[in-house]
């Protein structure tokens, strides 16, 4: 007997522990009309669903409950950057504005090679750009002219955009379906020699599919 309850254990325990999440499906547009020449579609890229171009950046952007993706090229012949400290994500769900860091840090520090290396130029740009900037509270990231910026908009622990996660699959279908409807809006600023450009993305809930994970 006790054998038997050893074995059964850990089955319970795993099955106990299973979880489900929320998949979630957008229309998406870009309000502000910034450029009078821009695309803007839903398409996967990469696993990026959705899709802006203007004269200035090309922009592929996936959003998920737990964080928004972003991959910019920037198009033009200088440098752009992107402010983050007047970056704003907004939840119609959580009726919010979400606090978030981003995750790519590679110019926090950025060690200076010989002068000979191939990379030097750049990385010197890179650092008297950043030395530039002394007011903000989380530096810009500054995006070369034609290079490219790949980041994630990530959010505090546990706190999604729209509901996520649960171990009761009934209930998140529930809450799920709530939230059909629902807007998620994300202000990116752009600085392009010297002109702020705020761009402002809207994804709104289409459909969602409940996932084990």
């Amino acid at each position: 007997m006790k054998k038997i309850l050893f074995s059964i254990l850990p089955l319970m325990l795993l099955f106990g522990c299973s979880s489900y999440i929320s998949r979630y499906f957008y229309s998406y547009e870009q309000v502000d009309g910034s450029s009078k020449q821009s695309v803007q579609r839903n398409e996967l890229y990469a696993g990026y669903n959705q899709y802006y171009e203007d004269e200035i950046i090309k922009l592929h952007l996936d959003c998920e409950p737990m964080g928004i993706r972003l991959y910019i090229i920037n198009k033009t012949n200088q440098s752009v950057s992107i402010i983050w400290d007047s970056t704003r994500v907004f939840s119609e769900y959580l009726k919010k504005t979400v606090l978030f860091t981003h995750s790519n840090k590679t110019q926090d520090y950025i060690v200076l090679p010989d002068s000979l290396a191939p990379d030097f130029i750049e990385k010197d740009t890179l650092v008297k750009l950043r030395n530039l900037d002394s007011l903000s509270v989380t530096k810009a990231s500054i995006i070369l002219a034609n290079h490219t910026w790949m980041d994630e908009i990530q959010f505090n622990k546990n706190e999604y955009l729209l509901p996520y996660q649960l171990t009761n699959k009934e209930l998140l279908d529930n809450e799920s379906s709530k939230v059909i409807g629902k807007k998620v809006k994300l202000q990116l600023p752009i600085n392009v020699n010297d002109q702020v450009i705020k761009y402002t993305f809207v994804f709104t809930v289409k459909e969602y599919e409940i996932l084990s994970k």
